[in-house]
């Protein structure tokens, strides 16, 4: 008797095993299928995206670097990002930024640290030199925002939500990685969303030979600036 307890004891023991062996390989195949998943959709975007228009007309004409440097006493941020659009003449790349403690009062974020950067531009300057900050030589590649200004114009995604977005942009994106994505072949918008509407955006003038969405470092996809 003392042998058929035993026995069916260790019988028990492995039927444990064998359950939990299971549920292990059914949360990696999840983890998988979820990978595929996102991979087809990546395809399939980039095999039938078609040109948007609107992207690269928001991009060229609701931002003037000239009248927002003006608007905002930025800040010196840092380099370059391998993706962003160069010319092929001498210049560099150069990054500004605003933070929340930095702005005036009524134009603060009260819910965000006063340590938080709320807008960058990225430009590339042409030429060798430095210069001064009210230059003209610079051309605008990037934004990103966290909070709504006056002067960002129709640019002002933060707080809109999903369906407003697919009807302002059309239907030709991509969800990835807790955000929207849209791509021509010169222009990347990214807007973050949670709970149905945009946290943050940014906004890229690309080189055109970075033409598949999965190329894209997985930072962008985060807020934390690429230039701290």
């Amino acid at each position: 008797m003392r042998l058929l307890y035993i026995t069916l004891f260790m019988l028990a023991i492995a039927c444990r095993s064998f359950e939990a062996h299971d549920d292990n390989i059914e949360s990696a195949d999840t983890a998988s299928k979820d990978s595929i998943n996102l991979q087809h959709d990546i395809e399939a975007y980039e095999q039938n995206s078609l040109p948007t228009t609107s992207l690269d007309d928001l991009f060229n004409n609701e931002l003037n670097l000239v009248e927002l440097k003006q608007q905002f006493q930025l800040l010196n941020c840092g380099e370059k990002l391998d993706f962003l659009y160069e010319p092929d003449t001498t210049g560099f790349f150069y990054a500004y930024c605003m933070h929340n403690g930095a702005l005036p009062r009524q134009k603060r974020n009260e819910l965000l640290p006063m340590g938080e950067r709320m807008i960058s531009f990225s430009v590339f300057k042409y030429g060798n030199e430095i210069g001064t900050y009210s230059d003209r030589n610079e051309l605008l590649v990037g934004v990103n925002a966290i909070h709504n200004f006056p002067e960002l114009r129709t640019l002002n995604f933060v707080g809109l939500d999903t369906a407003t977005i697919v009807q302002t942009l059309g239907e030709n994106y991509i969800q990835m990685h807790h955000a929207i994505v849209y791509k021509t072949e010169e222009k990347l918008l990214i807007l973050n969303v949670a709970e149905g509407t945009v946290k943050w955006f940014k906004f890229y003038w690309i080189k055109p030979e970075l033409n598949k969405i999965k190329e894209l470092p997985k930072s962008i996809f985060e807020w934390k600036h690429p230039f701290n």
